[in-house]
C-alpha cells in the first residue's frame, strides 16, 4: 500500500523579512514541518494533508498558519505555547 501526505505551501507576496527575523523563523519552519510530516496520518485512501501558509498581519508583523489532518494539539496545551511565544517576542 502506498501512504500519500499532500502538501501546500501558500506565501504572501512582497513580505520582506530581517536576518534577525529570518533566522529564527527558518529554525521554526523547519521544525513544524519536520513535525508535520512525523505526526500525520497517511494511510487510508485520501492519505494525509498538510498546508503551511505564511501572511501580512500587520506592518511590521505576520501569521504563519499551519493545519494539517493529523490529531491536533489540545486546546489547553495550544493556550501554553502561545503564551510562551509572547513571552519570548519582542
Amino acid at each position: 500500500m502506498r501512504h500519500t501526505i499532500r502538501y501546500t505551501a501558500q506565501g504572501q507576496t512582497g513580505l520582506i523579512f530581517d536576518l534577525t527575523t529570518i533566522l529564527p523563523l527558518g529554525l521554526v519552519l523547519n521544525e513544524l514541518i519536520a513535525n508535520s510530516f512525523k505526526r500525520t496520518p497517511c494511510r487510508g485512501r485520501d492519505g494525509g494533508a498538510i498546508s503551511l501558509t505564511v501572511r501580512r498581519a500587520a506592518e511590521g508583523a505576520f501569521d504563519l498558519l499551519c493545519a494539517g489532518s493529523g490529531v491536533g494539539i489540545p486546546q489547553d496545551e495550544m493556550e501554553a505555547e502561545k503564551e510562551i511565544i509572547r513571552s519570548g517576542y519582542h
